[in-house]
């Protein structure tokens, strides 16, 4: 395996319109960095011209020390798994498997010991014989798997490998996935949209929008100090994002005050203040409090997210599923004013 390394790509889609704006990013050896952002935010093309499937107007690919920004896809050490992945219905599970090694000039002998490998640690070897229409979605979707691991290539390149399957089967591959990887020391570029796969697998999030990179980072570093508000919005779908205003070292929303733990505060009179639901107490604290009603509760993951109407502002709070709670009850909030984000009203960045 080895760095990849992504240097001020570009390219023009047409006019003054750009499909990708100097992109610059490393996944280093052995890492497995997510690529995500919304849709048509250049993450598919992106891989396409790391794989050599197109090229970009201007920027390089590194593969360890060599530019490979001009080598066909043929030449570079990558292997790339796409959202739809095609299987030969006519060819055993085998053959799929072995078919991209026989157009590198990998021979017979030097297939079985690769391909029994990966089979192992896909749980495939009994299906090897078998045609993909005889096969399972999850062992069809393995196969694929282990057609892009098998001669475990320099960089793996894959574009929402798990889209379309049902969230037990998701998880299941998902984690055996991760694992795999891991133990060969796999350099990845994984995209994707579904923040379920993000935070399980990145050791690294790079995250694109209409072309260009927002941010980069480890999962954690992100969701505690994003660069803006897209980037708070995308990695927290429930992130709740108030209209407020500077009050010396405190901001004022929905007619009280919060208290702010920012030593520096920007110079700008009116800020968009940001907080995730899990930094949002309920009937606990003190100071800083809204008064709501409970409109809603519903369970995500472990926790249950309440919808609160505070005045003509609706907040999602986080709270434990044993916590007590039925529709139109008064509650008290307490936002944690070390966790809250300010942004600018208007630009989004983040100013504190």
């Amino acid at each position: 395996m080895a760095t990849l390394r992504i240097q001020d790509v570009t390219k023009h889609a047409f006019e003054n319109k750009y499909a990708m704006k100097h992109v610059s990013f490393t996944v280093p050896h052995g890492s497995f960095v997510v690529l995500t952002g919304p849709a048509a935010s250049g993450k598919t093309a992106l891989l396409r011209m790391t794989a050599g499937l197109e090229q970009p107007d201007n920027g390089d690919f590194f593969i360890g020390d060599q530019c490979v920004t001009d080598l066909p896809a043929l030449g570079r050490d990558v292997s790339m798994l796409s959202q739809n992945e095609t299987l030969f219905t006519h060819l055993t599970a085998y053959h799929n498997i072995t078919i991209g090694m026989l157009t590198r000039g990998i021979g017979e002998e030097e297939q079985r010991p690769l391909v029994a490998e990966i089979a192992r640690l896909l749980g495939i070897e009994d299906i090897l014989e078998q045609r993909p229409t005889d096969l399972s979605r999850m062992q069809r979707k393995r196969l694929t798997l282990a057609r892009a691991l098998v001669r475990n290539p320099g960089v793996l390149l894959l574009d929402e490998p798990f889209a379309g399957l049902d969230p037990v089967t998701r998880r299941l591959l998902r984690a055996e996935f991760r694992e795999i990887c891991r133990k060969r020391n796999a350099t990845v570029l994984f995209a994707t949209r579904d923040f379920e796969d993000i935070l399980p697998m990145a050791d690294q999030i790079v995250v694109m929008r209409d072309g260009a990179v927002e941010q980069v980072g480890a999962p954690r570093a992100l969701i505690d100090n994003p660069n803006n508000r897209f980037v708070a919005g995308f990695l927290e779908k429930h992130m709740n994002f108030l209209d407020g205003k500077l009050d010396g070292r405190a901001v004022a929303v929905c007619g009280t005050v919060i208290p702010l733990d920012q030593t520096v505060l920007p110079s700008t009179a009116k800020v968009t203040l940001g907080i995730r639901p899990d930094s949002i107490l309920v009937n606990s604290g003190s100071g800083g409090e809204l008064a709501g009603h409970v409109r809603m509760g519903e369970l995500v993951g472990k926790m249950v997210h309440l919808h609160i109407d505070c005045g003509d502002v609706r907040l999602i709070a986080a709270v434990p599923p044993d916590f007590s709670y039925k529709a139109e009850q008064r509650v008290t909030l307490h936002l944690q004013p070390h966790h809250v984000h300010l942004f600018h009203p208007k630009s989004g960045e983040l100013l504190a």
